[in-house]
């Protein structure tokens, strides 16, 4: 008997927001008032005056943590009575209301507590939110399905129990009215469950389980119903089902017979016509309607079944039944329902695009199945490729249209990624390219309907899609030898170099296009020549926008993936530069992505661009500038949107900051071309920085870094500041991406930035700052490191003011131990503070002192260099110890006195450890060099794919194990990550910021000699500290003692021959290393 809907919901709300006893001046009795109130605000701001809009922000602002507000913002959103603009209103505050406070993460140290709703806000929701979406208008209920996905988040099923008991009761009330809600609440369950895998999905299992009937059992009565109302709950349902399958197929709940009885649900909706008034909707706006998204999702759904579950030659072992099932049942009845769909296709019946994506998706992927094929498809496959794959590729009226009024639109269409992921021109010609590579005879059959077309055919748009279709098939032609003979007289001569002369525009882009297609087939040279010049016209004399790009991406094939490239680069060399200036000239019509990777392939090919670098730089330049900065009608400038056409302006300009960058790498070592290139980079890197362009901060580091790899000069100086500054104003986001350039400022030009010592405290101060606010643990890490730099690159230019800064800076996040960040900060702020020990011991003890932690700090750095990682920390921590035990008696404070035993035994495990992190290194590099030997003598021949017959599976995807994916979110059934011992990294993540102290030659510092020379003086100039130094040492730390002065002896010995070897001879002078020290 089906149950009734509750309706004592909005009285929960006032029940448990009514004030208690003693409660009337306080609490929640506020609650009818506030109401009024909040609504006030809130029509506020939706109001036209400015004023008041932002006083009733602040006043939404201030009660946004105020409990019950939550409560409140509930009931205006639901009220029916309410106004539907401020019910709308009211949603969204409380949709971003729950989203940033109904959970926060736990709180950090030295930080504020996150605001979060209190339990009784929370309980209204979760007792409340079903009844509310049933009932709630369009308009109100997507703020509050955001609002219940966030609750499930975070409390089902441990804290929201009853919510599947809800959604059961609502589903299976006799009230249609009810089914819409419950259906949009199934599926925010399945929503948040989606991505889950294994045990994390137990829940959405549970609930589907008893969920899944009731939804089957609403689409079967509403199937044939095409009213809006019904084809709305049923797309909510395929949805659900849709994402309930989408990482996982639950084989307990999917009976065979509840899986067979969804099957001939998704064919029948797929069968139905769509009613004939939605023909009266606008064609680029049709495939909104709802009738089409429900298909979408169905034919989706059965993409996701085939691809992921279906199909045995593409699942992992767990499916390999239910593949074998489906394949022998429902299969062959699926493909004939997609191919009733195409049929309505090819007799002019409106299909929208998107399903038409899946449909021909799945049929791509059944072509590689051999039941599939010779089942279905075998006799199907012309009539797809005539009727349906080439009237997909034929220019079309839509094509036209855009070409005519907007062509910059027309080319960003056309070379989106992502529009082809659900444009069914992508998917058809990846399904004629299976066809034509997979199964004997297509390729064939393909290009005699493609002959036919181009000599019989007068319609130029037909000519097009032939051209179109043999290019798509282009890789599986130039496997066949016979084919490959005929290419050039039959197709290049015959058809695509007359079609340069055709005065269609999009002929001649077509022209091009297949030219590209073929750039990698040897012709004549004479055919090759004026194949060449035809593409050049269309760079330098083509009236039309899209057929100049189409050249010069034919021009970039030619020069990188022709075999006759050479040729072409000889044929070209004599125009090169009038084609970049007409390519540069086409980029600032165009605002194209692509051609900036064609004008920086001509920059890496061709030499004689260096004759015109700095010219070609200020082009690049202008047009970048053209970009980002467009000049208004009133002659005012201001920064463009570059979002507006989908960041498609953001990624040209990106472009073209690769390819000054490229130049400027090109000619590294070319100093005045450099300095001429770097005067026309200044200005565009300030502008960027200076106007805070963050899309493009990351480009303009990595530019600055290629102008001060070698010197710095003024203009970059002043760069170095305007760096600084941006740090602190906006890019503090972006200090892991900048580090690099502040890196290479502080070392390249070290007398330079020691001029100015404002230079020094600048880049300090950031640092400081940087570590004292960035949040995660690569920025502060990167900080310290660099702080490091600065302290052992200019020893001694800090005081004790600057020392204590720094001191307490380190400290503050050497404290931070709350989080599994802590041991990364911990080890990188000790360090900041052992650089400052190593070179300037004395004032950095005397500030310890001062504070009262010299011991606390000495203590705790002895304890954490066991977890250093890398070659760096404990070379460090060997050097800044020796400094400590080098200090006269009258700068040794008493701590050190008494930690002193217990450090030699410390620094002897740290060696231990140094000798073999060296070892790793050099095995690592020699590693290395074999692998680049190895690579050099590699010549693998291309392997030809074969055809299959009829009967043949394509198993080309197939694994060893029976499977290929990542289904499930695994690889298989027993995967094992394991691949051999972990072998220890010798350097840090930090490493390629080198301080001095880092380098590896004959001048650099070691810390084998270093220790072993302070161990030496400490025995000779102070017997009673060197005594107390060595004093806890045991027989093993004296034996490995001994192990590390024999190897400083080699370390040595080494390096003098390395320094002998570099000077021309060699001579037999070895200085004695001692092998021995008294311990008495």
């Amino acid at each position: 008997m089906a149950r009734a809907l509750p309706h004592s919901w909005k009285e929960t709300v006032a029940t448990l927001f009514s004030p208690g006893p003693g409660e009337a001046s306080s609490g929640n009795v506020r609650v009818e008032m506030d109401i009024n109130r909040v609504s006030s605000f809130l029509q506020a701001t939706y109001g036209t005056d400015p004023a008041l809009l932002e006083a009733a922000e602040k006043e939404l602002d201030s009660l946004s943590e105020v409990a019950g507000f939550p409560a409140c913002l509930f009931q205006i959103a639901t009220g029916a009575e309410v106004d539907i603009a401020l019910r709308q209103a009211a949603g969204i505050y409380l949709k971003n209301l729950v989203e940033r406070h109904y959970k926060v993460r736990e709180k950090r140290s030295g930080e504020k507590q996150p605001f979060e709703l209190t339990e009784n806000d929370k309980l209204v929701l979760r007792e409340n939110i079903v009844e509310a979406i049933i009932l709630a208008p369009r308009q109100v209920r997507k703020s509050l399905e955001i609002c219940m996905g966030r609750i499930i988040e975070n409390d089902f099923p441990t804290v929201w129990t009853n919510l599947v008991d809800k959604i059961v009761t609502c589903l299976s009330s006799d009230q249609d009215g009810t089914w819409l809600g419950a259906a949009l609440c199934a599926l925010q369950v399945t929503k948040r469950y989606r991505w889950k895998v294994g045990e994390e999905r137990d829940p959405l299992n549970m609930a589907m389980q008893v969920i899944l009937p009731l939804l089957r059992q609403h689409m079967t009565r509403l199937v044939p119903n095409q009213s809006e109302a019904s084809v709305t709950i049923q797309k909510t349902i395929v949805k659900t089902f849709h994402h309930m399958i989408e990482m996982n197929l639950p084989l307990t709940i999917l009976s065979q017979e509840e899986f067979s009885l969804w099957m001939e649900i998704f064919r029948s909706i797929l069968v139905l016509d769509v009613p004939a008034e939605t023909l009266e909707e606008d064609e680029e706006t049709r495939s909104d309607l709802i009738w089409w998204k429900l298909r979408r999702w169905t034919s989706d759904t059965l993409e996701i079944l085939f691809d992921r579950y279906g199909c045995p030659l593409h699942v992992v072992k767990k499916y390999k039944p239910f593949s074998q099932e489906y394949c022998s049942k429902y299969n062959v009845d699926v493909l004939n329902t997609l191919l009733v769909v195409l049929d309505k296709y090819r007799k002019g019946v409106y299909i929208a695009p998107i399903v038409l994506f899946h449909c021909l998706g799945y049929i791509k992927l059944a072509v590689r199945h051999a039941a599939s094929w010779k089942r279905v498809l075998a006799k199907q496959a012309m009539m797809l490729v005539q009727e349906v794959v080439f009237r997909l590729l034929c220019y079309t009226d839509a094509d036209d249209e855009l070409w005519q009024d907007d062509p910059y639109e027309y080319i960003r269409l056309n070379y989106d990624a992502f529009e082809d992921y659900t444009n069914p021109v992508t998917e058809a010609r990846q399904l004629v390219e299976t066809m034509c590579s997979k199964r004997q005879g297509m390729l064939q059959q393909v290009m005699e309907f493609c002959s036919q077309v181009l000599m019989k055919s007068d319609n130029p748009r037909h000519k097009d899609g032939a051209l179109h279709l043999v290019g798509v098939c282009s890789e599986s032609i130039l496997k066949k030898k016979a084919l490959r003979q005929i290419i050039e007289p039959q197709l290049l001569i015959a058809h695509v170099i007359p079609s340069f002369q055709s005065p269609e525009g999009f002929r001649r882009a077509r022209a091009c296009w297949v030219l590209r297609s073929f750039s990698c087939l040897k012709v004549q040279k004479e055919t090759l020549s004026t194949c060449v010049q035809f593409i050049l016209h269309s760079i330098s004399a083509e009236k039309e926008l899209p057929v100049k790009i189409e050249a010069a991406l034919a021009l970039q094939e030619y020069l990188v993936g022709a075999k006759q490239a050479e040729e072409v680069k000889e044929l070209l060399r004599d125009q090169i530069i009038v084609i970049v200036q007409g390519l540069l000239a086409t980029l600032r019509e165009a605002r194209n992505e692509e051609l900036t990777a064609v004008i920086e392939t001509i920059i890496n090919v061709f030499d004689e661009i260096k004759g015109v670098a700095v010219e070609l730089t200020h082009h690049l330049v202008q047009s970048f500038v053209l970009i980002v900065r467009p000049e208004e009608e009133d002659g005012e400038e201001e920064t463009a949107d570059l979002e507006s056409d989908g960041g498609y302006k953001a990624l040209t300009a990106m472009g073209i900051l690769d390819c000054v960058k490229q130049i400027a790498t090109n000619y590294e070592d070319e100093a005045e071309l450099l300095s001429g290139m770097e005067n026309e980079c200044v200005p565009l890197m300030l502008l960027v920085l200076e106007k805070g362009i963050t899309d493009f901060y990351e480009e303009v580091f990595d530019l600055a870094e290629g102008f001060i790899g070698k010197s710095v000069s003024a203009n970059m100086w002043s760069l170095f500041e305007i760096l600084c500054h941006t740090l602190v104003r906006d890019a503090m986001d972006y200090f892991p991406d900048m580090s690099p350039c502040l890196h290479l400022f502080l070392t390249t030009d070290k007398p330079g930035f020691a001029a100015v010592p404002d230079r020094l405290k600048l880049l300090v101060q950031v640092l400081q700052k940087v570590l004292a606010d960035a949040g995660g643990d690569i920025s502060p890490c990167l900080a310290c490191r660099m702080l490091e730099v600065a302290i052992v690159q200019h020893p001694g230019a800090f005081d004790g003011h600057a020392i204590k800064l720094l001191v307490e800076t380190a400290l503050a996040r050497l404290q931070e131990t709350d989080d599994v960040r802590s041991a990364n900060l911990r080890t990188s702020s000790q360090q900041v503070i052992l650089a400052l020990m190593y070179c300037q011991a004395e004032v950095l003890l005397q500030v310890f002192e001062q504070q009262g932690i010299t011991q606390h700090f000495l203590a705790q750095w002895l304890q954490d260099v066991a977890i250093y990682e890398g070659i760096h920390g404990h070379k460090l921590s060997v050097l800044a110890a020796c400094r400590l035990l080098m200090l006269p008696v009258g700068s040794r404070p008493e701590a050190l006195t008494v930690i002193a035993p217990h450090m030699l035994p410390k620094m002897i495990d740290v060696f231990g450890r140094l000798t073999k992190l060296y070892e790793e290194q050099r095995k690592m590099e020699n590693e290395a060099d074999e692998m680049s030997d190895d690579e050099e003598g590699d010549d693998d021949e291309e392997e030809s794919e074969e055809e299959l017959n009829d009967d043949d599976d394509d198993l080309g995807l197939e694994d060893p194990d029976g499977g290929i994916g990542m289904v499930d979110g695994v690889d298989g059934e027993d995967g094992d990550d394991d691949d051999g011992d972990d072998i220890e990294d010798p350097d840090d993540e930090y490493s390629w910021i080198e301080t001095a102290l880092d380098a590896e030659n004959e001048d650099s510092t070691d810390a084998y000699f270093v220790f072993v020379e302070t161990m030496k003086a400490l025995e000779a100039s102070d017997a009673i500290w060197y005594s107390r130094v060595v004093s806890e040492l045991t027989s093993d730390h004296q034996a490995h003692l001994q192990q590390i002065m024999e190897l400083a002896g080699h370390r040595k010995a080494e390096r003098d021959s390395k320094r002998i070897e570099a000077a021309g001879g060699y001579q037999f002078n070895i200085q004695q290393v001692p092998t021995t020290f008294n311990f008495g």
